[in-house]
């Protein structure tokens, strides 16, 4: 028995180093239609030559073997994205209402806007004593308000009461040292009164004119040097009235509203230069000449009326004291006293450029 087992593992481990002796010169042949075999040494030149191949076939359509994506390195950074264009901004017209308000429309909007009364630009009504009103641009209103429209009906003219008694006092050369207490009494007795000052006394006594101006008294021109303008060329002229008016408006911060002539005297080309009314007077009191208190109150009080402009210097002591004696003796008699435009207005009287006036009756 013993013998037995001893020759089986013999032809066991005798057939197991054959194999793997014949395993070891077998090769492997691939096929185009996919098989494959273990052929011996001797059988491989004659299947090469049948189409074996020693690698495998690689069948038609068929996919590559995938490959590994590389990682991205860690500091690599993102492409940045494409920006966007920011759309064109939408042009806007701002349009005007002639009640003042405004609204931003868009260019193809504007004919619309246009055809329901709104204006591209800043627009206002103005109106006329007859009852028309007039839709304008701003920069036109000076214009229109020269002739004779204005910017509110409660702007126009109104006539005093019946039995009102009115009348302008007014003051040439000033102003000088006497003219505050002129000032102190129409301050006193509320009134009111129209200064036509002369430009060489403007800068020795300007808080002067500034506090007649301040306390609404109406400031004219006398001229820069008080020459008599019927003397002087266009040239000549126009220095004289544009002097003074740059001098008072150095002050006030207005241009005079009013002139007077010195000596009363002017001419056509005056009246064609001058670039506001031309006042005269209808009461002279000589005060210049007589340098007396008392005759100057008593010319006033004499021929005075209502819608009287009296001419006075406030360039001299007793004139002054004249006026602060007037003043209320007036009042008491009736008479309101006022500026020149306050009277014309008063009386319904549209003041022109160039054009003279001595009362307002």
């Amino acid at each position: 028995m013993k013998k037995f087992i001893c020759t089986m593992l013999y032809v066991i481990m005798s057939f197991g180093i054959c194999a793997g002796v014949s395993a070891g010169a077998m090769t492997r042949i691939y096929y185009p239609d996919g098989s494959d075999r273990l052929v011996g040494q001797s059988a491989v030149e004659t299947e090469t030559k049948h189409g074996g191949k020693l690698v495998p076939i690689k069948k038609q359509n068929e996919a590559p073997p995938a490959t590994e994506k590389s990682p991205v390195p860690e500091n690599t950074k993102a492409p940045e994205p494409t920006p966007t264009p920011e759309p064109e901004p939408v042009e806007l017209v701002t349009m005007y209402a002639p009640d003042g308000r405004t609204i931003d429309v868009y260019e193809s909007e504007i004919q619309d806007y246009k055809e329901v009364g709104w204006y591209e630009e800043p627009v206002m009504t103005v109106y006329a004593t007859d009852g028309r009103t007039l839709d304008i641009k701003k920069t036109e209103l000076d214009s229109y308000l020269d002739a004779g429209w204005y910017q509110s009906p409660a702007d126009f003219p109104k006539k005093a009461p019946t039995g009102t008694k009115m009348v302008a006092l007014t003051f040439d050369d000033g102003p000088s040292k006497f003219t505050p207490k002129i000032l102190d009494c129409l301050e006193a007795n509320n009134a009111k009164a129209t200064f036509f000052v002369v430009g060489y006394n403007i800068k020795p006594h300007s808080s002067v004119l500034k506090r007649a101006y301040d306390l609404g008294m109406e400031i004219g021109s006398h001229t820069m040097n008080h020459k008599n303008l019927k003397t002087l060329g266009a040239d000549g002229v126009k220095a004289e009235l544009k002097d003074v008016s740059d001098a008072i408006a150095a002050v006030t911060g207005a241009n005079p509203t009013l002139i007077r002539p010195p000596y009363g005297n002017y001419n056509s080309t005056v009246s064609s230069l001058a670039d506001a009314p031309l006042i005269m007077w209808s009461v002279d009191t000589l005060d210049w000449k007589t340098r007396n208190a008392d005759s100057t109150v008593n010319g006033i009080l004499k021929n005075v009326k209502d819608g009287s402009v009296v001419l006075m210097h406030d360039l001299y002591s007793q004139s002054a004291e004249a006026a602060v004696r007037a003043i209320p003796e007036l009042i008491s008699r009736g008479y309101k006293l006022v500026t020149i435009s306050e009277l014309a207005e008063a009386k319904g009287v549209s003041l022109k450029n160039g054009k003279a006036y001595s009362s307002f009756h």
